[in-house]
Protein backbone atom coordinates (compact mmCIF):
# COMPACT_ATOMS: atom_id res chain seq x y z
CA UNK A 1 0.00 0.00 0.00
CA UNK A 2 1.43 3.75 -0.88
CA UNK A 3 2.03 5.85 1.22
CA UNK A 4 0.51 9.65 0.33
CA UNK A 5 2.61 12.43 0.16
CA UNK A 6 2.10 14.75 3.07
CA UNK A 7 0.59 17.95 1.77
CA UNK A 8 2.60 21.41 1.35
CA UNK A 9 0.43 23.79 3.86
CA UNK A 10 1.78 27.66 2.56
CA UNK A 11 0.10 29.09 5.22
CA UNK A 12 1.70 26.65 7.79
CA UNK A 13 4.85 27.03 6.63
CA UNK A 14 4.95 30.80 6.48
CA UNK A 15 4.36 30.79 9.97
CA UNK A 16 7.03 28.71 11.08
CA UNK A 17 9.87 30.47 12.53
CA UNK A 18 13.23 30.22 10.36
CA UNK A 19 16.10 29.23 12.61
CA UNK A 20 18.48 31.97 13.42
CA UNK A 21 21.41 29.97 12.38
CA UNK A 22 19.55 29.82 8.78
CA UNK A 23 18.64 33.45 8.97
CA UNK A 24 22.75 34.56 9.87
CA UNK A 25 23.41 33.11 6.10
CA UNK A 26 20.81 34.24 4.60
CA UNK A 27 20.92 37.74 5.12
CA UNK A 28 24.68 38.36 3.53
CA UNK A 29 23.13 36.37 0.58
CA UNK A 30 20.46 39.00 -0.17
CA UNK A 31 22.68 42.13 0.75
CA UNK A 32 25.14 40.59 -1.90
CA UNK A 33 22.55 39.63 -4.22
CA UNK A 34 21.53 43.46 -4.24
CA UNK A 35 24.97 44.77 -4.76
CA UNK A 36 25.12 42.17 -7.40
CA UNK A 37 22.11 43.18 -9.51
CA UNK A 38 23.36 46.61 -9.21
CA UNK A 39 26.82 45.68 -10.75
CA UNK A 40 24.44 44.23 -13.66
CA UNK A 41 22.88 47.62 -14.51
CA UNK A 42 26.63 49.25 -13.92
CA UNK A 43 27.90 47.52 -16.66
CA UNK A 44 24.91 47.43 -19.39
CA UNK A 45 24.28 51.06 -19.51
CA UNK A 46 25.87 54.37 -20.51
CA UNK A 47 26.52 57.04 -18.59
CA UNK A 48 23.59 58.88 -17.50
CA UNK A 49 23.25 62.83 -18.15
CA UNK A 50 25.22 64.25 -14.95
CA UNK A 51 27.19 61.30 -14.32
CA UNK A 52 30.55 63.12 -16.18
CA UNK A 53 29.93 65.51 -14.62
CA UNK A 54 30.02 64.09 -10.82
CA UNK A 55 33.23 62.72 -11.65
CA UNK A 56 35.10 65.80 -13.19
CA UNK A 57 34.22 68.08 -10.12
CA UNK A 58 34.97 65.07 -7.86
CA UNK A 59 38.63 64.75 -9.39
CA UNK A 60 39.40 68.07 -9.47
CA UNK A 61 38.20 68.91 -5.95
CA UNK A 62 40.11 65.86 -4.43
CA UNK A 63 43.17 66.91 -6.83
CA UNK A 64 43.37 70.88 -5.86
CA UNK A 65 41.01 70.84 -2.52
CA UNK A 66 39.92 74.24 -3.83
CA UNK A 67 35.75 74.00 -4.19
CA UNK A 68 35.86 78.08 -5.20
CA UNK A 69 37.51 77.32 -8.97
CA UNK A 70 34.98 74.49 -9.24
CA UNK A 71 31.82 75.31 -8.58
CA UNK A 72 30.19 72.42 -6.84
CA UNK A 73 26.75 72.69 -7.52
CA UNK A 74 26.22 70.04 -4.77
CA UNK A 75 27.58 69.09 -1.18
CA UNK A 76 30.20 66.65 -3.11
CA UNK A 77 30.82 63.49 -0.72
CA UNK A 78 29.07 61.17 -3.33
CA UNK A 79 31.40 62.96 -5.71
CA UNK A 80 34.70 62.05 -3.76
CA UNK A 81 33.78 58.86 -2.99
CA UNK A 82 33.60 58.24 -7.19
CA UNK A 83 36.46 60.16 -7.99
CA UNK A 84 38.49 57.72 -5.79
CA UNK A 85 39.47 55.04 -8.37
CA UNK A 86 40.52 58.03 -11.01
CA UNK A 87 42.40 59.22 -8.11
CA UNK A 88 44.50 56.19 -7.72
CA UNK A 89 44.85 55.18 -11.46
CA UNK A 90 46.71 58.62 -11.88
CA UNK A 91 43.86 60.43 -14.05
CA UNK A 92 44.90 63.95 -15.88
CA UNK A 93 43.24 66.87 -14.07
CA UNK A 94 39.88 67.61 -15.97
CA UNK A 95 39.40 70.86 -17.63
CA UNK A 96 39.95 73.89 -16.00
CA UNK A 97 37.03 75.76 -17.57
CA UNK A 98 34.50 73.35 -14.96
CA UNK A 99 33.13 76.32 -13.35
CA UNK A 100 31.85 77.90 -16.25
CA UNK A 101 30.64 74.25 -18.14
CA UNK A 102 31.08 71.59 -15.78
CA UNK A 103 28.90 69.47 -18.42
CA UNK A 104 31.94 69.76 -20.96
CA UNK A 105 33.99 69.41 -18.64
CA UNK A 106 32.83 66.01 -17.39
CA UNK A 107 32.59 64.88 -21.15
CA UNK A 108 35.96 66.24 -21.75
CA UNK A 109 37.67 63.95 -19.18
CA UNK A 110 35.41 60.86 -19.70
CA UNK A 111 36.03 60.78 -23.57
CA UNK A 112 39.34 62.59 -24.56
CA UNK A 113 40.88 61.43 -21.87
CA UNK A 114 43.73 58.96 -21.65
CA UNK A 115 42.15 56.11 -20.23
CA UNK A 116 39.13 54.04 -21.75
CA UNK A 117 35.63 56.07 -21.10
CA UNK A 118 33.92 52.95 -20.07
CA UNK A 119 36.11 51.36 -17.61
CA UNK A 120 36.48 54.94 -15.40
CA UNK A 121 32.86 54.97 -15.01
CA UNK A 122 32.49 51.49 -13.95
CA UNK A 123 35.10 52.01 -11.45
CA UNK A 124 33.31 55.41 -10.08
CA UNK A 125 30.21 53.37 -9.88
CA UNK A 126 31.20 50.08 -8.04
CA UNK A 127 32.63 52.89 -5.31
CA UNK A 128 29.27 54.04 -5.14
CA UNK A 129 28.34 51.04 -3.83
CA UNK A 130 29.48 51.57 0.00
CA UNK A 131 26.55 53.47 0.44
CA UNK A 132 23.93 50.39 -0.95
CA UNK A 133 26.26 48.35 1.36
CA UNK A 134 25.97 51.26 4.77
CA UNK A 135 22.00 50.77 4.02
CA UNK A 136 21.26 47.36 3.88
CA UNK A 137 23.82 46.36 7.19
CA UNK A 138 21.87 49.28 9.15
CA UNK A 139 18.74 48.15 7.57
CA UNK A 140 19.04 44.16 8.42
CA UNK A 141 20.44 45.40 11.55
CA UNK A 142 17.71 47.78 12.91
CA UNK A 143 14.77 45.36 11.81
CA UNK A 144 16.10 42.22 13.36
CA UNK A 145 16.96 44.21 16.60
CA UNK A 146 13.19 45.38 16.81
CA UNK A 147 11.44 42.25 15.50
CA UNK A 148 13.90 39.16 15.05
CA UNK A 149 16.18 37.97 12.34
CA UNK A 150 13.16 37.29 9.89
CA UNK A 151 11.48 40.43 10.03
CA UNK A 152 14.92 41.46 8.34
CA UNK A 153 15.35 39.08 6.35
CA UNK A 154 11.63 40.73 4.82
CA UNK A 155 12.76 44.54 4.71
CA UNK A 156 16.59 42.91 3.08
CA UNK A 157 14.03 41.39 0.56
CA UNK A 158 11.47 44.24 0.03
CA UNK A 159 14.78 46.43 -0.62
CA UNK A 160 16.92 44.01 -2.92
CA UNK A 161 14.52 44.02 -5.81
CA UNK A 162 13.36 47.40 -5.33
CA UNK A 163 14.09 49.15 -8.96
CA UNK A 164 14.63 52.23 -7.57
CA UNK A 165 17.04 51.10 -5.54
CA UNK A 166 18.66 49.15 -8.04
CA UNK A 167 18.32 51.95 -10.57
CA UNK A 168 19.92 54.74 -8.57
CA UNK A 169 22.52 52.38 -7.05
CA UNK A 170 24.40 51.95 -10.24
CA UNK A 171 24.97 55.67 -11.08
CA UNK A 172 27.38 58.24 -9.40
CA UNK A 173 24.66 60.33 -8.02
CA UNK A 174 23.82 61.41 -4.74
CA UNK A 175 20.22 60.49 -4.39
CA UNK A 176 20.94 57.01 -2.85
CA UNK A 177 23.99 58.08 -1.07
CA UNK A 178 21.36 60.56 0.89
CA UNK A 179 19.20 57.50 1.71
CA UNK A 180 22.20 55.54 2.75
CA UNK A 181 23.24 58.62 5.46
CA UNK A 182 19.65 59.83 6.71
CA UNK A 183 18.35 56.05 7.04
CA UNK A 184 21.81 55.13 9.34
CA UNK A 185 21.22 58.59 11.13
CA UNK A 186 17.61 57.41 12.63
CA UNK A 187 19.31 54.05 13.42
CA UNK A 188 21.67 55.40 15.21
CA UNK A 189 18.87 57.53 17.17
CA UNK A 190 17.25 54.57 18.26
CA UNK A 191 20.14 53.19 19.17
CA UNK A 192 20.77 56.07 21.61
CA UNK A 193 16.72 56.02 22.44
CA UNK A 194 17.18 52.28 23.66
CA UNK A 195 20.73 52.43 25.18
CA UNK A 196 21.61 55.82 26.25
CA UNK A 197 25.00 55.53 25.21
CA UNK A 198 27.16 58.53 24.40
CA UNK A 199 28.71 56.69 21.30
CA UNK A 200 25.29 56.24 19.83
CA UNK A 201 24.33 60.26 20.03
CA UNK A 202 27.67 60.63 18.53
CA UNK A 203 27.22 58.14 15.67
CA UNK A 204 23.74 59.94 14.91
CA UNK A 205 25.58 63.52 14.55
CA UNK A 206 28.77 61.61 12.09
CA UNK A 207 25.57 60.01 9.86
CA UNK A 208 23.43 63.00 9.67
CA UNK A 209 26.90 65.31 9.00
CA UNK A 210 27.30 62.96 6.12
CA UNK A 211 24.01 63.35 5.02
CA UNK A 212 24.07 66.87 5.03
CA UNK A 213 27.31 66.52 3.05
CA UNK A 214 25.56 64.39 -0.07
CA UNK A 215 22.55 66.52 -0.35
CA UNK A 216 20.56 69.07 1.72
CA UNK A 217 17.13 67.40 1.60
CA UNK A 218 18.93 65.93 4.65
CA UNK A 219 18.11 69.40 6.42
CA UNK A 220 14.83 67.75 7.18
CA UNK A 221 16.10 65.43 9.70
CA UNK A 222 16.34 68.04 12.03
CA UNK A 223 12.51 68.03 12.99
CA UNK A 224 12.94 64.04 12.98
CA UNK A 225 15.72 64.38 15.45
CA UNK A 226 14.26 66.03 17.93
CA UNK A 227 10.83 63.83 18.13
CA UNK A 228 13.41 61.10 18.97
CA UNK A 229 14.90 62.68 21.79
CA UNK A 230 11.35 64.13 22.94
CA UNK A 231 10.05 60.31 22.49
CA UNK A 232 13.06 59.03 24.60
CA UNK A 233 12.80 57.71 28.16
CA UNK A 234 15.61 59.48 29.36
CA UNK A 235 16.45 62.83 31.66
CA UNK A 236 15.66 66.07 30.13
CA UNK A 237 19.65 66.85 30.85
CA UNK A 238 20.62 63.41 29.46
CA UNK A 239 18.75 64.40 26.03
CA UNK A 240 19.94 68.15 25.99
CA UNK A 241 23.55 67.14 26.03
CA UNK A 242 22.91 64.09 23.60
CA UNK A 243 21.26 67.27 21.37
CA UNK A 244 24.08 69.30 21.71
CA UNK A 245 26.80 66.28 20.70
CA UNK A 246 25.04 65.34 17.82
CA UNK A 247 24.99 68.35 16.19
CA UNK A 248 28.88 69.21 17.34
CA UNK A 249 29.65 65.87 15.73
CA UNK A 250 27.50 66.56 12.39
CA UNK A 251 29.12 69.86 12.14
CA UNK A 252 32.32 68.85 12.43
CA UNK A 253 31.97 65.87 10.24
CA UNK A 254 30.18 68.34 7.19
CA UNK A 255 33.54 70.43 8.19
CA UNK A 256 35.77 67.54 7.94
CA UNK A 257 34.38 66.73 4.55
CA UNK A 258 34.97 70.42 2.97
CA UNK A 259 38.28 70.47 4.39
CA UNK A 260 37.71 72.26 7.08
CA UNK A 261 37.99 75.78 5.65
CA UNK A 262 35.38 75.89 2.89
CA UNK A 263 32.33 75.17 4.95
CA UNK A 264 30.48 78.25 3.21
CA UNK A 265 30.23 76.15 -0.38
CA UNK A 266 28.37 74.35 2.14
CA UNK A 267 25.80 76.88 2.50
CA UNK A 268 25.82 77.95 -1.36
CA UNK A 269 24.93 74.32 -2.26
CA UNK A 270 21.81 74.92 0.19
CA UNK A 271 20.84 78.00 -1.00
CA UNK A 272 21.30 76.87 -4.74
CA UNK A 273 19.64 73.67 -4.12
CA UNK A 274 16.67 74.39 -1.77
CA UNK A 275 16.14 77.48 -2.30
CA UNK A 276 16.72 78.96 -6.11
CA UNK A 277 15.89 75.79 -7.71
CA UNK A 278 12.78 74.74 -5.55
CA UNK A 279 11.49 78.73 -6.16
CA UNK A 280 12.24 78.95 -9.67
CA UNK A 281 11.90 75.48 -11.20
CA UNK A 282 13.79 74.01 -14.54
CA UNK A 283 10.22 72.81 -16.04
CA UNK A 284 9.10 69.28 -15.57
CA UNK A 285 7.71 66.49 -18.50
CA UNK A 286 4.35 65.17 -16.39
CA UNK A 287 0.78 63.07 -17.60
CA UNK A 288 1.69 64.38 -21.11
CA UNK A 289 2.90 68.23 -21.22
CA UNK A 290 5.88 70.32 -19.81
CA UNK A 291 4.72 71.88 -16.82
CA UNK A 292 7.26 74.50 -15.90
CA UNK A 293 6.60 75.15 -12.48
CA UNK A 294 5.39 71.32 -11.79
CA UNK A 295 3.04 70.08 -10.28
CA UNK A 296 1.71 69.20 -6.57
CA UNK A 297 1.07 65.86 -7.99
CA UNK A 298 4.18 64.76 -9.08
CA UNK A 299 5.59 62.87 -6.27
CA UNK A 300 2.44 60.84 -5.65
CA UNK A 301 1.77 59.76 -9.33
CA UNK A 302 5.57 58.58 -9.36
CA UNK A 303 5.18 56.64 -6.08
CA UNK A 304 1.82 55.08 -7.77
CA UNK A 305 3.20 54.03 -11.22
CA UNK A 306 7.32 53.51 -10.43
CA UNK A 307 6.71 51.47 -7.18
CA UNK A 308 6.22 47.68 -7.64
CA UNK A 309 2.30 47.48 -6.63
CA UNK A 310 3.22 44.25 -4.39
CA UNK A 311 5.41 46.67 -2.73
CA UNK A 312 3.42 49.37 -2.49
CA UNK A 313 0.38 47.65 -1.04
CA UNK A 314 2.89 45.95 1.59
CA UNK A 315 3.75 49.22 3.01
CA UNK A 316 0.58 50.94 3.14
CA UNK A 317 -0.60 47.82 5.24
CA UNK A 318 2.60 48.42 7.41
CA UNK A 319 1.35 52.34 7.57
CA UNK A 320 -1.96 51.45 8.63
CA UNK A 321 -1.18 49.05 10.94
CA UNK A 322 1.50 51.96 12.74
CA UNK A 323 -1.56 53.81 13.47
CA UNK A 324 -3.31 50.79 15.32
CA UNK A 325 -2.51 49.82 19.21
CA UNK A 326 -1.18 46.52 17.79
CA UNK A 327 1.73 47.54 16.25
CA UNK A 328 5.30 46.64 17.98
CA UNK A 329 7.66 49.76 18.47
CA UNK A 330 5.97 52.55 17.44
CA UNK A 331 7.92 54.77 19.44
CA UNK A 332 10.72 53.70 17.18
CA UNK A 333 9.75 54.02 13.55
CA UNK A 334 8.19 57.72 14.70
CA UNK A 335 11.41 59.76 13.59
CA UNK A 336 11.47 57.85 10.00
CA UNK A 337 7.80 58.55 9.44
CA UNK A 338 8.18 62.17 10.19
CA UNK A 339 11.32 62.20 7.96
CA UNK A 340 9.66 60.13 5.10
CA UNK A 341 6.35 62.54 5.15
CA UNK A 342 8.43 65.82 5.53
CA UNK A 343 10.54 64.52 2.35
CA UNK A 344 7.30 63.95 0.52
CA UNK A 345 5.85 67.16 1.37
CA UNK A 346 8.72 69.11 0.74
CA UNK A 347 9.33 67.39 -2.59
CA UNK A 348 5.56 68.01 -3.69
CA UNK A 349 6.28 71.40 -3.02
CA UNK A 350 9.00 72.36 -4.57
CA UNK A 351 9.06 73.80 -8.51
CA UNK A 352 12.30 71.36 -8.58
CA UNK A 353 10.95 68.17 -9.53
CA UNK A 354 13.43 66.06 -10.54
CA UNK A 355 12.48 62.34 -10.59
CA UNK A 356 11.11 59.38 -8.14
CA UNK A 357 14.93 59.46 -7.14
CA UNK A 358 13.58 61.78 -4.24
CA UNK A 359 11.79 59.49 -3.07
CA UNK A 360 14.57 56.75 -2.08
CA UNK A 361 14.54 57.87 1.38
CA UNK A 362 10.49 57.43 1.95
CA UNK A 363 11.21 53.93 0.06
CA UNK A 364 14.23 53.36 2.71
CA UNK A 365 11.91 53.59 5.75
CA UNK A 366 9.30 51.53 4.17
CA UNK A 367 10.97 48.77 3.56
CA UNK A 368 11.94 48.88 7.36
CA UNK A 369 7.98 49.05 8.07
CA UNK A 370 7.08 45.86 5.83
CA UNK A 371 9.84 43.97 8.03
CA UNK A 372 7.65 44.89 11.10
CA UNK A 373 4.70 43.58 9.11
CA UNK A 374 6.21 40.17 9.48
CA UNK A 375 5.31 40.20 12.85
CA UNK A 376 1.35 39.76 12.28
CA UNK A 377 1.25 35.72 11.10
CA UNK A 378 -1.80 35.93 9.31
CA UNK A 379 -0.49 38.58 7.39
CA UNK A 380 2.33 36.27 6.54
CA UNK A 381 0.96 34.67 3.17
CA UNK A 382 -0.30 37.95 1.87
CA UNK A 383 3.25 39.86 2.62
CA UNK A 384 5.24 36.73 0.72
CA UNK A 385 2.93 37.24 -2.28
CA UNK A 386 3.23 40.65 -2.45
CA UNK A 387 6.99 40.92 -1.99
CA UNK A 388 7.37 38.26 -5.07
CA UNK A 389 4.95 39.54 -7.56
CA UNK A 390 7.29 43.28 -6.58
CA UNK A 391 10.48 41.07 -7.03
CA UNK A 392 9.03 39.83 -10.72
CA UNK A 393 7.66 42.73 -11.99
CA UNK A 394 11.34 44.61 -11.20
CA UNK A 395 13.32 41.19 -12.89
CA UNK A 396 11.40 41.37 -16.03
CA UNK A 397 12.65 44.93 -17.10
CA UNK A 398 16.18 44.20 -15.86
CA UNK A 399 18.85 45.39 -16.07
CA UNK A 400 17.08 48.23 -17.19
CA UNK A 401 15.76 49.64 -13.64
CA UNK A 402 15.78 52.85 -14.08
CA UNK A 403 12.98 52.89 -17.16
CA UNK A 404 10.70 50.60 -14.46
CA UNK A 405 6.88 51.25 -14.31
CA UNK A 406 4.63 48.81 -12.64
CA UNK A 407 1.11 47.23 -14.00
CA UNK A 408 -0.40 50.23 -14.06
CA UNK A 409 1.13 52.09 -16.86
CA UNK A 410 3.85 49.81 -17.89
CA UNK A 411 7.33 50.37 -19.42
CA UNK A 412 6.50 51.57 -23.05
CA UNK A 413 3.51 54.16 -21.66
CA UNK A 414 5.61 55.55 -18.91
CA UNK A 415 7.32 58.13 -21.52
CA UNK A 416 4.07 59.51 -21.67
CA UNK A 417 3.58 60.07 -17.93
CA UNK A 418 7.48 60.98 -16.91
CA UNK A 419 10.93 62.00 -18.06
CA UNK A 420 14.45 62.02 -17.76
CA UNK A 421 15.22 60.23 -14.70
CA UNK A 422 12.46 58.56 -14.47
CA UNK A 423 12.69 57.16 -18.20
CA UNK A 424 15.70 58.25 -20.05
CA UNK A 425 18.60 59.76 -18.82
CA UNK A 426 21.15 58.41 -21.81
CA UNK A 427 21.82 55.40 -20.25
CA UNK A 428 20.70 52.80 -22.65
CA UNK A 429 23.40 52.95 -25.85
CA UNK A 430 24.51 49.69 -24.90
CA UNK A 431 21.49 48.45 -25.39
CA UNK A 432 21.28 50.24 -29.02
CA UNK A 433 24.38 48.82 -29.89
CA UNK A 434 23.31 45.05 -29.23
CA UNK A 435 20.09 45.65 -31.32
CA UNK A 436 22.30 47.37 -34.48
CA UNK A 437 24.50 44.14 -34.07
CA UNK A 438 21.37 42.27 -34.79
CA UNK A 439 20.14 44.20 -37.58
CA UNK A 440 23.60 45.34 -39.38
CA UNK A 441 21.55 46.32 -42.71
CA UNK A 442 19.33 49.07 -40.86
CA UNK A 443 20.37 53.04 -41.05
CA UNK A 444 19.94 54.43 -38.03
CA UNK A 445 19.32 58.13 -37.50
CA UNK A 446 19.29 59.12 -33.99
CA UNK A 447 18.20 61.85 -31.37
CA UNK A 448 19.78 61.26 -28.39
CA UNK A 449 19.46 62.57 -24.84
CA UNK A 450 22.68 61.95 -22.90
CA UNK A 451 26.07 63.41 -22.69
CA UNK A 452 27.92 60.50 -24.04
CA UNK A 453 29.87 59.78 -27.25
CA UNK A 454 27.89 57.72 -29.03
CA UNK A 455 30.16 56.33 -31.13
CA UNK A 456 32.47 54.62 -28.61
CA UNK A 457 29.50 53.04 -27.04
CA UNK A 458 29.52 50.99 -30.39
CA UNK A 459 26.66 52.53 -32.20
CA UNK A 460 26.92 53.93 -35.97
CA UNK A 461 23.90 56.38 -35.99
CA UNK A 462 23.79 59.74 -38.40
CA UNK A 463 22.66 62.08 -35.85
CA UNK A 464 20.26 63.98 -34.92
CA UNK A 465 20.81 67.77 -33.16
CA UNK A 466 19.28 68.58 -29.75
CA UNK A 467 22.55 70.52 -28.11
CA UNK A 468 26.24 70.74 -28.97
CA UNK A 469 27.65 68.73 -26.45
CA UNK A 470 25.00 65.16 -27.11
CA UNK A 471 26.33 65.32 -30.98
CA UNK A 472 30.17 65.66 -30.01
CA UNK A 473 31.80 62.44 -31.07
CA UNK A 474 32.74 59.62 -33.72
CA UNK A 475 28.66 59.69 -34.90
CA UNK A 476 28.94 63.65 -35.78
CA UNK A 477 30.26 63.65 -39.00
CA UNK A 478 28.18 60.50 -40.33
CA UNK A 479 25.59 60.82 -43.43
CA UNK A 480 23.73 57.93 -44.68
CA UNK A 481 23.24 57.54 -48.43
CA UNK A 482 20.75 58.24 -49.99
CA UNK A 483 18.89 55.12 -51.70
CA UNK A 484 17.14 52.02 -51.23
CA UNK A 485 17.17 50.30 -47.60
CA UNK A 486 15.57 50.03 -44.61
CA UNK A 487 15.64 53.21 -42.24
CA UNK A 488 15.25 53.07 -38.55
CA UNK A 489 14.24 56.27 -36.79
CA UNK A 490 15.66 56.12 -33.00
CA UNK A 491 14.09 58.80 -30.75
CA UNK A 492 15.18 58.79 -26.75
CA UNK A 493 12.26 59.46 -24.75
CA UNK A 494 13.34 62.92 -23.36
CA UNK A 495 14.08 64.16 -26.85
CA UNK A 496 10.84 63.68 -27.57
CA UNK A 497 9.51 65.27 -24.40
CA UNK A 498 11.13 68.50 -24.07
CA UNK A 499 12.92 69.40 -27.48
CA UNK A 500 11.89 72.82 -28.27
CA UNK A 501 11.41 71.47 -31.71
CA UNK A 502 9.44 68.25 -30.77
CA UNK A 503 6.03 69.27 -32.78
CA UNK A 504 7.72 68.34 -35.66
CA UNK A 505 7.21 64.88 -34.48
CA UNK A 506 3.63 65.19 -33.60
CA UNK A 507 3.05 61.86 -35.74
CA UNK A 508 4.11 60.18 -32.78
CA UNK A 509 0.79 61.31 -30.79
CA UNK A 510 -1.26 60.95 -33.61
CA UNK A 511 0.18 57.91 -35.68
CA UNK A 512 1.24 54.60 -35.12
CA UNK A 513 3.34 54.19 -32.04
CA UNK A 514 7.24 53.24 -32.15
CA UNK A 515 7.74 49.30 -33.68
CA UNK A 516 10.08 49.04 -30.87
CA UNK A 517 12.02 49.82 -27.34
CA UNK A 518 15.11 50.01 -26.51
CA UNK A 519 15.47 49.38 -22.52
CA UNK A 520 12.00 51.43 -22.25
CA UNK A 521 14.05 54.51 -22.61
CA UNK A 522 14.93 54.52 -26.87
CA UNK A 523 11.95 54.24 -29.02
CA UNK A 524 12.52 52.93 -32.62
CA UNK A 525 10.24 53.77 -35.80
CA UNK A 526 10.93 51.93 -39.61
CA UNK A 527 10.64 55.19 -41.42
CA UNK A 528 11.34 53.23 -44.65
CA UNK A 529 8.56 54.17 -46.73
CA UNK A 530 8.00 57.15 -45.12
CA UNK A 531 8.89 60.42 -47.34
CA UNK A 532 7.37 62.64 -44.97
CA UNK A 533 9.02 61.77 -41.98
CA UNK A 534 12.30 62.46 -43.71
CA UNK A 535 10.88 66.00 -45.04
CA UNK A 536 10.33 66.40 -41.59
CA UNK A 537 14.09 65.39 -40.55
CA UNK A 538 15.06 68.00 -43.20
CA UNK A 539 13.61 70.76 -41.22
CA UNK A 540 14.94 69.92 -37.54
CA UNK A 541 18.47 69.64 -39.66
CA UNK A 542 18.01 73.06 -41.21
CA UNK A 543 17.52 75.04 -37.91
CA UNK A 544 20.75 73.46 -36.93
CA UNK A 545 22.39 74.45 -39.85
CA UNK A 546 23.58 70.83 -40.95
CA UNK A 547 23.08 71.84 -44.19
CA UNK A 548 24.64 68.23 -45.17
CA UNK A 549 22.25 66.53 -43.67
CA UNK A 550 19.15 68.45 -44.29
CA UNK A 551 20.05 67.76 -48.20
CA UNK A 552 20.52 63.84 -47.84
CA UNK A 553 17.08 63.96 -46.28
CA UNK A 554 15.52 65.91 -48.83
CA UNK A 555 17.15 63.87 -51.28
CA UNK A 556 15.72 60.63 -49.56
CA UNK A 557 12.21 62.17 -49.50
CA UNK A 558 12.68 62.71 -52.97
CA UNK A 559 13.93 58.69 -54.27
CA UNK A 560 10.56 57.76 -51.91
CA UNK A 561 8.56 60.12 -54.21
CA UNK A 562 9.31 59.01 -57.38
CA UNK A 563 7.20 56.22 -58.64
CA UNK A 564 9.83 53.74 -60.08
CA UNK A 565 10.81 53.74 -63.80
CA UNK A 566 8.48 50.93 -65.72
CA UNK A 567 9.78 48.02 -66.97
CA UNK A 568 9.85 47.08 -70.63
Amino acid sequence: MRTPAPRVNLSTLLSSDLSPRAARRAWPLLVLLHLALIAGAVFSTSNAFDETAYLAEGLLVLRNGDFARTAVRQPPLPEFAAAVPCLLLGCPTPPDHLPKDSQRSGFEFLYRGTRPPARLLVLGRLAMLVFPLALGLALFAWARRLWGAEAGLIALFAWAFHPSFLANGALVANDYALAAMSFCTLYALWRWQEAGETRWAALTGVFWGLALACKPPALLLAPALALGALLARRPAGERVRAALLACVCASATLASVYGGTDLAHWFRNVDNRLFQSSQHGFGTFFLGAMRPQGSPFFYAVSLLVKTPLGWLLAAAAAAAAFFRRGFPDRRALAPSLLFAVLLFLAASASRTQAGNRYLLPLYAAGCLWIGGLWQDRRRRPLLALGLLWSALSTMSVFPHPLSYANELVGTRGLRRVFGESDVDWGQDLPALARWQRRHPQARLTLCYFGLADTGMWGVRAQLLPIQPLQVMGANRELVHPVGPGREVLAMSATALQQHPLRELFSWDREGPGPVEDVGGSIFLWDVTERPDIHRRLALWYRAFGWSRHEARELAQAGALETPPAPRH
